[in-house]
């Protein structure tokens, strides 16, 4: 039976005992005759030397290896709770799956190093002379941990919790935050140039000044971040951003900034009589823009994010809507023919009143609307005014209609199937 081999906490360990707490440790590992678990807590080892140590699954929580040159070790599934390894050299190690809740690690080498789904709240990875090149993250959890001034470039942090995490000053350039979290995560000054951030939500995090040149932001989060002064040139924000003119990039970049500051900073979209034909602009979060008079015959948004929009008298013929989302937004006058809107949110947008007074609903606005061979099913228009809407070839199977709008409908379905 494999047990155990504890050294004394807070005992300076000599290289021979080390050297027979990794034989024995190997052995368990293979479940070989005098085999013994690692079990080094609290023991302190500076400055040693040992490449490629295996010590997966060893007990090695409050343990110091500092100024320690470990390449290539394996502590995946260890326990490293409180490890202090400041300044170690741990390039190609593997942490996969570790406690590392509390360890510190500032001004390591953690170059090409594995995280994966580690734990290392809320570890100290600062930087400055450290560095973290090409090391993942993904799957990690890093909330609240300081990685001030770390260089992580080209680093994977992809799923990874990142809730609170301090990356301020950090050379972050081609890293990969697909899908995380890095809600109220601290941004200032960081270098996120070509950063990956789509689909991660970054709500309330703080970018303030900075550089976000040529990253993508397409489907993330930004409710409540702080982009004040924030670089965002060339930056994606939806699919097809880059093969627009600069003017409209620039215009659609803002629009990302006053949205995300709720007006403190950036622009409001307003593309009034602007040409828009055939672009791409799915995905997208075009809330509140203006759009009245503007020729988007064939364009895409589909599920794009169009709350409360203004289309008014807009050329929208053959426009792609499906799945998109288009409460409270004013389409009075436009021209939908042919336009496909399947599945599309057109309910009310319900806004919350002042001191108290409850809520605003705002109905979403079809007022003599051209909807002639429009593609409704499946939409949702339970709370639409179409008052004066030509509905006429419509295809509405599925859909929810206001009452009298619906009979109308029903009728002229009747009336095309007789």
């Amino acid at each position: 039976m494999a047990v155990s081999q504890h050294s004394s906490t807070g005992a300076q360990v000599s290289p021979e005992r080390l050297a027979e707490v990794v034989r024995r440790h190997h052995n368990y590992l293979n479940g070989k005759p005098d085999g013994a678990r690692a079990d080094l807590r609290g023991a302190i080892l500076p400055n040693i030397k040992i490449e490629k140590l295996a010590f997966r699954h060893a007990l090695l929580s409050g343990i110091t290896w500092q100024d320690a040159e470990l390449e290539k070790a394996n502590f995946s599934l260890a326990d490293l709770f409180g490890a202090d390894m400041q300044r170690s050299i741990l390039i190609g190690a593997d942490f996969f799956r570790a406690d590392l809740r509390g360890a510190r690690m500032n001004k390591a080498v953690l170059r090409s190093a594995q995280f994966k789904d580690a734990d290392l709240r809320p570890g100290d990875l600062r930087g400055i002379d450290g560095e973290i090149i090409g090391t993942d993250f993904s799957g990690a959890n890093l909330d609240d941990a300081n990685m001030t001034r770390a260089d992580v470039t080209d680093g994977n942090f992809e799923g990874a919790s990142m809730i609170g995490v301090e990356m301020s000053q950090a050379q972050l350039s081609s890293a990969n935050f697909t899908g995380a979290d890095l809600s109220d995560a601290d941004f200032e000054g960081a270098k996120l140039k070509e950063a990956n951030l789509t689909g991660a939500n970054l709500r309330n995090a703080n970018f303030t000044n900075a550089n976000l040149e040529g990253a993508n932001l397409r489907n993330a989060n930004l409710s409540g971040a702080n982009l004040k002064g924030a670089n965002l040139n060339d930056a994606k924000v939806f699919l097809g951003l880059g093969l627009l003119s600069a003017n409209l990039q620039k215009i659609f970049r803002d629009h990302m900034v006053w949205l995300a500051t709720r007006g403190g900073d950036g622009v409001r979209a307003d593309l009034s009589e602007f040409d828009l034909r055939g672009l791409d602009l799915s995905y997208s979060d075009l809330s509140v823009a203006i759009f009245n008079g503007a020729d988007l015959t064939g364009t895409n948004l589909r599920r794009a994010y169009l709350t409360m929009a203004e289309f008014e008298g807009a050329i929208m013929t053959k426009v792609d809507l499906s799945e998109a989302e288009l409460k409270g937004a004013n389409m009075t006058d436009a021209n939908l023919a042919g336009a496909k809107m399947i599945a599309a949110d057109l309910a009310s947008q319900d806004i919350d009143m002042a001191q108290g007074r409850g809520l605003h609903r705002i109905p979403t606005r079809l007022v003599r609307a051209n909807l002639t061979g429009t593609d409704l099913r499946d939409a949702d228009l339970s709370s639409a005014v179409l008052t004066d809407a030509n509905v006429q070839d419509a295809f509405t199977a599925g859909a929810q209609m206001p009452g009298a709008q619906k009979s109308e409908m029903e009728n002229q379905d009747e009336r095309d199937g007789s």
